[in-house]
């Protein structure tokens, strides 16, 4: 079996994990709704209303028992495997809205869908023998799936364009003085947009980048907090109103770690701003291209704890080497699916969506979404 092979079988099995991570009414109360994403993928196609109706009212009983009985007792790889599982519920059902329902004369669909949900109470919905017919309709429904949460995951994400404005401003980090020429910075700076526009180019794409410092009458702002970086943003994106993006830089004389806020998830609001701090007491080239790339919708591939699982960068350097994304010490290439993130790939592979959104912190955050706190 072939690394791709390998992985979309991790990817196509991960929800079965919940089978083994729990114990007593808790765990049938899972292995229940994974049954559930099961039935719903293999007989989506053959929903009226009515049936997706009764999916949606055992999506809401499962979340209400899990709510009211196990909140605490969850572990955050169970809540990941949940939010999971109902995404590809609800990516179905989109799916269904938009092409509309296939049972038009539900009444000769009735017995069958009825004789189905029984088999699913029941718990004798069982995965297809190996080379049969229905394995692969399996495989291919599949297929149409995670092609499906890659388009959901693009959905809303602009494509990265045009002319690109890049405002790098000297800044008052918490009162710790900027005391270095900021002009010392151009070659860092210029080095950074040229990794940028040098990706574009691997990937077919034309991007025209220009770049200015800002201060005010030879000072230098003063923000305390990345709310008001964001904040600020929108006046800077009212100053070029020709480019197609804005990123704001907030270049700070001390040692740190850089990063880039953002007001909503990455890709889905231009309103952004970019902390860039020294590293060993000198500014970093492709730190600035990493945030950058950050501001345009791209995400990290690392490893850290609580933050990225390791399985991310683990299964993305086996099938894909590195990327900036990744390790931008050893790299300024960017990978192909944050280049899809950005509009740059066109023909994303199947398993794309493994990678995306997989911080730890949005576990905890699905379960404050859902009033599980």
């Amino acid at each position: 079996m072939g690394i791709k092979q390998r992985l979309f079988v991790i990817f196509t099995a991960s929800l079965c994990l919940i089978y083994t991570s729990c114990a007593g009414s808790k765990r049938e109360e899972l292995q229940k709704f994974v049954r559930l994403v099961h039935f719903v993928q293999s007989n989506h196609d053959k929903f009226g209303e009515n049936e997706w109706g009764r999916v949606e009212r055992q999506v809401l009983s499962f979340r209400n028992t899990m709510s009211g009985r196990y909140s605490n007792s969850l572990t955050q790889e169970e809540v990941r495997r949940i939010s999971q599982g109902i995404h590809i519920i609800n990516t179905y059902r989109s799916l269904n809205r938009l092409v509309g329902s296939t049972t038009d004369n539900q009444d000769n669909n009735g017995d069958r869908i009825d004789g189905l949900f029984r088999l699913l109470d029941d718990g004798q919905m069982q995965n297809p023998p190996p080379g049969t017919e229905q394995q692969l309709l399996s495989e291919r429904l599949i297929n149409d799936i995670l092609m499906a949460l890659n388009a959901s995951i693009r959905d809303g994400r602009p494509d990265i364009s045009g002319r690109i404005k890049v405002v790098v401003i000297p800044t008052v980090y918490q009162r710790n003085p900027f005391r270095m020429n900021h002009n010392d910075l151009t070659p860092a700076i210029r080095e950074a947009i040229d990794i940028i526009i040098t990706q574009a180019r691997r990937y077919n794409q034309r991007i025209a980048i220009d770049w200015e410092f800002r201060t005010y009458g030879g000072q230098y702002i003063s923000l305390d907090s990345s709310t008001d970086r964001v904040r600020h943003h929108s006046q800077y994106r009212n100053m070029f109103p020709a480019y197609n993006y804005v990123v704001v830089v907030n270049a700070v004389d001390m040692n740190g770690r850089s990063y880039c806020s953002v007001h909503v998830p990455f890709g889905v609001s231009e309103f952004n701003a970019i902390t860039w701090f020294k590293d060993d007491n000198s500014h970093c080239a492709r730190v600035l291209a990493h945030e950058i790339f950050h501001a345009f919708g791209a995400e990290d591939l690392y490893f850290e704890q609580g933050v990225v699982v390791r399985d991310v960068e683990d299964n993305f350097k086996t099938m894909y080497g590195n990327s900036i994304m990744a390790d931008h010490w050893e790299t300024s290439d960017l990978d192909p699916i944050n280049a899809w993130l950005l509009g740059w790939n066109r023909n994303p592979e199947l398993w794309y969506s493994y990678f995306i959104n997989r911080r730890d912190a949005s576990a905890i955050r699905f379960i404050q979404d859902q009033g599980w706190n």
